[in-house]
């Protein structure tokens, strides 16, 4: 025992070199670069303790504009500090720039005279600080006899010299009758999120610019004769560094909580990957999710989300998972100006509505394309079997409504089926499919289940259960939520099983990785189109942020209409409604242990 203290107070003599016994500090180094003009301030404000107490150590270099972008685009360093602003900062280069003070200029039109301060805050509304270089140049030719120039930043006794805050002199014609004419040159701090890959250095990065915003760090700038960014500028610094709130709307308890759930698991796999590179432009994606219990008759509790993402301010939703949700909320959504990008919501009537403001957009093919395709798969089907005897179950909903109305319509449109073709339906919300007498008396040799996976499932069971199945061929077919992704599938005996869905490159090594992503936050989830349709809405709706946070689109909106989008190895563009301008589907055929393309 006696062994153990010694060896443990010389461990503890040695930790104490650098910190205490308690806990050992963590030192990030920093590699600052400045302008020739800013280092002498810059070397000033950096040695202070308060600093290394925090656990910052930095490594200085001189560098002009020019070489400084380079720096920080390579990575060789982590911050520029300077008084030139960056006026066009190339959009790849992503650079982000925070104000850390101000080196103020006072212009006295007679050295003589007092100065006078303006402390109340009623003279410095709707006032602009004049710091336009070229003007002021302009100024002081036509006016050099008169003028005397004081640099705050070179008089280390502001008492003695008198100097004057230029926030408190307002360039108004009294101040300008009297001789005070204030000017300002901003100092200014930039860096490249991008660069900053360890999660360490960007977490120090963030630290440092929260500190340098400190009033600590403020009575240091003051002390050096330098003036500090008012409210109104740390408001605005503020506001940048807030987190983009994004709103997703989908059902979590209900029969439809597998897919709710597998979008909310997709939307969160690129947010993670989008705050660990940085975020949008150094903000935080922030994702709220509510559970909107949407189901195909009520859509009310998806309004009450809508509200609720409205006061939580958020710029964008990903949701509803159905059509109905989606359209009920989508007025909400328009008139305070919110994206909406559903991933699942097939009908025509959401974004092809007459009040569509271009805030609508959907990542999934319309309804019309599966029953294109189912419709193609029936025809060849048909044409096979002596007598067409066609049963449809379905589930009543908005989208399998239509998509059934489109297939009949097609079908009674070709010559040769129109008069030998019989079509029966049954309403699932009418009949209850566990129910033995189903199908009981219906004649059919051709099955067709339109519906959402838990439908498809429960009903595959049930035809696995009795003895009406052994018909001469039973296809089921399927909706837009289930998957030819799924880790597991039921077993299918004496059923053709065929869906409908997007056509995706499943072979893509961005695809493969999204499987990877998606299993390791969500091991018992089924990674199914919704997953990954979702993850596509995700993609295109943070990189549209990405450009309008960096002001090359006035508009989150407008970056999504104007931008293509890549998805696992193919590019996408949004049409003027927001659909996808390519809405190419394929056909998925049941092997027994997979769905293959056909």
């Amino acid at each position: 025992m006696k062994r153990v203290s010694i060896l443990f107070f010389v461990f503890c003599s040695f930790a104490l070199l650098l910190s205490s016994c308690g806990e050992v500090k963590q030192i990030t180094e920093i590699n600052v670069a400045s302008s020739i003009q800013v280092n002498p301030f810059l070397e000033k404000l950096f040695v202070n303790e308060i600093f290394k107490e925090r656990g910052f150590k930095f490594n200085y270099i001189d560098l002009n504009a020019s070489q400084a972008r380079k720096a920080l685009k390579t990575g060789i360093v982590d911050l520029y500090v300077t008084d030139e602003d960056f006026n066009k900062l190339d959009d790849k280069e992503l650079l982000r720039e925070k104000l850390i003070a101000k080196d103020a200029l006072l212009l006295i039109a007679n050295s003589e005279n007092p100065v006078h301060n303006y402390h109340s805050s009623d003279d410095l509304l709707n006032v602009e600080i004049f710091d336009d270089m070229e003007a002021l140049t302009s100024f002081l030719n036509d006016n050099s006899k008169e003028l005397a120039l004081i640099r705050s930043s070179i008089h280390e006794d502001r008492v003695k010299q008198k100097i004057v805050y230029v926030n408190d002199i307002a360039p108004i014609k009294s101040n300008f009758d009297f001789g005070n004419y204030p000017l300002v040159k901003k100092i200014k701090l930039y860096y490249k999120i991008s660069v900053l890959r360890k999660k360490e250095k960007y977490q120090a990065i963030r630290n440092l610019i929260k500190l340098l915003n400190s009033k600590e760090i403020h009575e240091i700038i003051d002390s050096l004769a330098m003036i500090n960014p008012n409210s109104n500028e740390l408001l605005l610094e503020k506001l940048a560094e807030e987190p983009i709130r994004i709103g997703v709307g989908v059902p979590l308890k209900n029969q439809y909580a597998e897919s709710g759930k597998a979008v909310v698991a997709a939307v969160k796999v690129v947010a993670d990957k989008v705050n660990k590179s940085g975020g949008v432009q150094g903000r935080e994606i922030e994702v709220h999710v509510c559970d909107d219990e949407a189901n195909i008759k009520d859509a009310l509790k998806a309004i009450k989300c809508a509200q609720n993402f409205v006061k939580l301010g958020v710029k964008a939703v990903i949701g509803h998972l159905g059509s109905e949700a989606s359209i009920a909320t989508s007025g909400i959504y328009q008139e305070h100006n919110i994206v909406q990008i559903s991933p699942t919501a097939v009908h025509p009537g959401f974004t092809h509505q007459e009040n569509n403001r271009g805030l609508l957009f959907r990542t999934i093919p319309m309804d019309y394309n599966y029953s294109d395709s189912i419709y193609e798969l029936l025809k060849l089907k048909l044409d096979e079997l002596k007598e067409k005897k066609i049963l449809v179950i379905h589930n009543d909903s908005l989208y399998v409504k239509n998509i059934l109305s489109q297939i009949v319509s097609k079908l009674r449109r070709v010559e040769h089926l129109s008069k030998e073709i019989s079509i029966n339906s049954v309403n699932l919300s009418d009949k209850d499919f566990k129910d033995d007498e189903l199908l009981n008396g219906l004649d059919f040799n051709l099955l067709i289940v339109l519906g959402p996976e838990f439908d498809l499932l429960e009903i595959s069971s049930y035809l696995n259960s009795i003895n009406e199945v052994n018909k001469e061929i039973t296809l089921i077919s399927e909706s837009h939520t289930y998957t030819p992704y799924s880790k597991s599938h039921p077993k299918f005996e004496g059923v053709d099983l065929y869906i409908a869905a997007p056509r995706i490159n499943m072979n893509h090594q961005d695809f493969k990785a999204l499987r990877n992503d998606f299993f390791k936050s969500s091991k018992d989830l089924s990674f199914n189109s919704a997953a990954v349709l979702s993850y596509i809405s995700a993609r295109a709706l943070f990189d549209s942020m990405e450009s309008y946070y960096t002001g090359s689109y006035s508009s989150i909106a407008e970056a999504l209409h104007e931008q293509t989008f890549s998805s696992f190895g193919e590019e996408f563009e949004f049409t003027d409604k927001g659909d996808r301008a390519d809405e190419s589907m394929a056909l998925y055929k049941f092997n027994g242990e997979a769905f293959e393309k056909i």
